[in-house]
């Protein structure tokens, strides 16, 4: 709908590069989902991984990765701890390339190492023991002018669950606390935005780069194309912040909030931002006061 497979795939025609489209990763990937597309990848030779989309087609483009790398392993391998041999030079988990294409503003998941998976078998969500970071990511704010409200906002959540969590963390550090509060100040640009008090995007059946249902709307072209022009700065903003909230917890890794969010996820199907967010004003209060007006200023919600 956004026009993302479109370039991608034209992309990769134009460059001349065999690739197969695996189209079935659902809202937190399961274990059994990246099998599927394992054993596609295995099938047809695949030397690399293009997780385009949310966090959890990165996720599962990662946890893909992993496994087609060490095509000899079965799926158990996921979950056990690398021996140092199936580690490179900074400790990683030796896998194929991924690239990723992030078309919400939450995860972070482009700048990363982490992937979660669905277990059923624990009826949980569970992080790999293994670190992938992609080896490039591309961020493009004109995928989610078609993204609708509800996933701007669940993924903003989680934005701001992520920044949070880095910043009030026995690892932070002075750099990652630094790429907290640049990250909430660009959060905070779209706060209208993440309440459902300003409303951006297309709806319908826009195409790439038509302001049409701007012109609808304003029924002014000029008042449209500035619309789009500030829509598309906003959006921006929450990329980036998304992205940032991605590094910080690179250095730190996510807190309790986190934790406490996945069965609420699998068992009661809260999406995984409000799951976080729902925790997050009982984490901030059991921080120090500093840590807590530092915070909230840089949210733009308190002085």
């Amino acid at each position: 709908k956004n026009g993302s497979l479109q370039e991608l795939e034209r992309a990769l025609n134009e460059t001349g590069t065999e690739y197969v489209v695996f189209d079935r990763i659902e809202e937190n990937p399961s274990v059994e989902t990246v099998k599927e597309a394992r054993d596609l990848g295995v099938s047809k030779g695949a030397d690399f991984c293009i997780g385009l989309g949310g966090g959890s087609p990165i996720d599962a483009a990662k946890a893909v990765s992993i496994l087609l790398f060490h095509n000899n392993r079965g799926m158990d391998y996921l979950y056990e701890k690398p021996t140092f041999d199936e580690l490179d030079e900074k400790g990683h988990t030796l896998a194929y390339p991924v690239v990723a294409i992030p078309t919400t503003c939450g995860t972070g998941a482009e700048v990363n190492g982490v992937a979660v998976l669905t277990r059923h078998d624990l009826k949980t969500k569970k992080s790999l023991p293994h670190r992938v970071f992609p080896v490039v990511a591309l961020l493009d704010p004109r995928y989610l002018m078609y993204a609708p409200y509800e996933v701007i906002r669940n993924t903003a959540i989680d934005t701001m669950s992520h920044l949070v969590e880095s910043y009030i963390n026995t690892n932070a550090t002075e750099a990652s606390k630094r790429l907290v509060i640049e990250g909430l100040n660009l959060w905070s640009r779209g706060k209208d935005i993440i309440l459902g008090k300003r409303r951006v995007g297309y709806t319908k059946d826009e195409r790439i780069d038509s302001v049409s249902d701007y012109v609808r709307r304003n029924a002014d072209p000029d008042r449209a194309a500035a619309d789009k022009v500030t829509d598309l700065k906003l959006l921006g903003d929450m990329l980036k912040a998304s992205n940032i909230a991605g590094e910080a917890i690179a250095i730190t890794g996510t807190s309790l909030p986190h934790a406490l969010s996945y069965r609420l996820t699998y068992q009661a199907g809260v999406a995984h931002g409000p799951a976080t967010g729902i925790f997050q004003p009982g984490f901030i209060s059991h921080a120090d006061e500093d840590s807590q007006k530092k915070l909230l200023r840089a949210m733009k919600m308190g002085s």
